[in-house]
């Protein structure tokens, strides 16, 4: 991956809609869902999971449930704030990758992430840290199909 390269993805229906034969999928709302893996930094398989990516996240926020099935070690007990609440969360280290294919993909290697102390339904957030720190990321929203694109501004070795 070089500094200028650009990658762009297609906004996706939410999980729950995309087999439905009851909705008008042209109008449907559409969100910036990235393909993603996750492993465990001290060995194991990565494995694919649909990231949500969230300019007002800070960093890479995963559900507990992932991150006990990935075994993930806890570094540090946080207090995090989101826009309604707080909450208590375990601060983690997890390989991140973005793509599928080999040729489209971004590895991020080994980052830091948090998720809740609590089970609860949230989806993977994919924040400002580290993807905003390598990429000029742009919402282009305004298009008939919308999509991400990611141009990297900062080399990732």
């Amino acid at each position: 991956m070089t500094v200028g390269q650009t990658y762009t993805y297609k906004y996706k229906l939410p999980p729950g809609l995309r087999n439905k034969d009851d909705i008008d999928k042209k109008n449907a709302p559409t969100y910036p869902l990235l393909n993603i893996q996750l492993y465990n930094p001290d060995g194991g398989k990565a494995k694919s999971f649909e990231g949500l990516v969230d300019s007002g996240a800070d960093g890479l926020f995963i559900p507990k449930q992932i991150a006990e099935n990935l075994g993930l070690e806890k570094i540090d007990e946080i207090e995090t704030a989101g826009i309604l609440k707080s909450s208590e969360c375990i601060k983690t280290k997890v390989g991140f990758r973005i793509g599928r294919s080999k040729a489209r993909r971004i590895d991020f290697e080994v980052i830091e992430a948090t998720y809740p102390k609590k089970e609860g339904n949230i989806p993977i957030l994919v924040g400002r840290k580290p993807l905003f720190e390598y990429f000029e990321v742009k919402f282009l929203e305004y298009k008939e199909s919308p999509k991400i694109k990611l141009t990297q501004k900062n080399s990732l070795s």
